[in-house]
């Protein structure tokens, strides 16, 4: 490896540290206060106990699964129905990505000609999924976007010129007011890589550039107090900063340059949240002020993959009501817990349910009132809390400050 090849995300890191300005505001610690859930695994109930995800998602869309890494990497919940977005592996690892509908019954939608699927959101009769990222045999001359609007079909908007151009990544979605869709993206053009902020005006059959906003990837997208937000880096595993714009992306200031993680942006009781690099704080924003919340010890949000330290899977946090939910992965070595936790307040927290199998995917489904959650690999599958409103306490593990 050259020197320069080591040098250059570090310069790149000071430069970003080094333009911030003086009013980016100081992070307040705290640490959050636990009581955990019961320890048995049937705590988690599957919503199809004998139905064999992998060999069906092999069959319906035509692509070989990854034996580890298969798995529901978004969930959205729409009256009656879930649409799941299952992927071959994780998003922009191997080929293949299916768009399936849950209800009493599971129906594949359509197979997607993307290398994994991690977001999707619904607009008034739509759900708009983002590409992650082409394949099969699309190039990387433009990304896709999709839209289905049932009882479909599954349309697929591509096009090099007046679409997504250059475009290898679609990271994040908005849709703001006024039908302007928002889309956070990675583009190349050669020899630059480029993460970007894009418009569509027209349900993202056609896109415009607003701004490119960092060297290499813009993660997610998030109007927040009458400003966009966004997640960005500018090298390969470099950790992310937050951005936000006064004027619908024109131009961009700092608004958090604590290292972060690509974990989804919410919000929640007034608040905007964003998650630590190192997976263990949440950080929350109102106004200028900005709390960080430290979790215990040996906890951190979402999967700890061993292949890939520095990365982290995307909707580990949901938000109905007064509650947030997340999924945290608990205790060291070869064998962790899985526990779907929830707060009101972001320091005490509750233990909901618990397992040893992986959790990459959460949402909360309002029609039947439960949380759902995915599971990945050769068990991979979709479960529910078998009792949400009870309170199971373990002892506490974590202090207030």
């Amino acid at each position: 490896m050259r020197y320069w090849q080591v040098l250059l995300p570090l310069l790149l890191c000071l430069l970003v540290v080094a333009l911030l300005p003086a009013s980016v505001p100081a992070v307040a610690p705290t640490q959050v206060q636990v009581q955990w859930d019961a320890t048995a695994d049937d705590i988690l109930f599957p919503l199809f106990p004998q139905f064999d995800w992998l060999n069906w998602y092999a069959a319906e869309s035509g692509y070989l699964p990854s034996q580890a890494f298969f798995g529901p990497y978004v969930i959205v919940p729409v009256g009656d129905v879930l649409y799941v977005g299952l992927g071959s592996a994780r998003p922009a690892e191997m080929d293949g990505a299916l768009l399936a509908q849950v209800d009493e019954t599971v129906t594949a939608v359509s197979p997607l000609t993307e290398q994994g699927i991690h977001e999707m959101i619904w607009v008034t009769d739509t759900l708009h999924i983002a590409g992650s990222d082409p394949c099969c045999p699309d190039d990387w001359s433009a990304g896709n976007h999709y839209t289905y609007t049932p009882p479909g079909p599954l349309l697929k908007h591509r096009d090099a010129q007046n679409g997504l151009a250059h475009v290898l990544h679609t990271w994040g979605l908005w849709m703001d007011a006024g039908n302007v869709l928002y889309a956070a993206v990675s583009a190349e053009v050669t020899p630059l890589q480029y993460g970007r902020l894009m418009r569509s005006f027209d349900e993202g059959v056609t896109w415009e550039l607003v701004s490119n906003v960092s060297n290499y990837r813009v993660y997610d997208v998030f109007r927040f107090d009458e400003m966009l937000y966004v997640l960005a880096n500018d090298a390969h595993l470099m950790p992310l900063y937050l951005l936000r714009s006064p004027n619908d992306g024109s131009s961009w200031e700092v608004a958090l340059a604590e290292p972060l993680q690509r974990i989804r942006i919410v919000n929640f009781a007034g608040q905007l949240l964003v998650v630590s690099f190192a997976r263990d704080a949440l950080y929350a924003l109102s106004g200028d002020d900005v709390t960080r919340y430290d979790l215990p010890a040996e906890t951190h949000i979402g999967v700890s993959y061993a292949d890939e330290p520095q990365y982290s899977d995307y909707n580990l946090l949901a938000v109905y009501g007064d509650w947030l939910y997340a999924i945290w992965e608990v205790g060291g070595g070869d064998r962790p817990l899985y526990y779907v936790v929830r707060t009101q307040d972001l320091l005490h927290w509750e233990g909901v349910a618990v397992t040893e199998r992986p959790l990459i995917a959460i949402t909360y489904w309002p029609q039947r009132e439960t949380i759902v959650v995915g599971s990945s690999g050769t068990a991979a599958n979709l479960w529910r809390p078998l009792r949400l409103d009870d309170k199971l306490y373990l002892p506490l593990i974590g202090k207030s400050s």
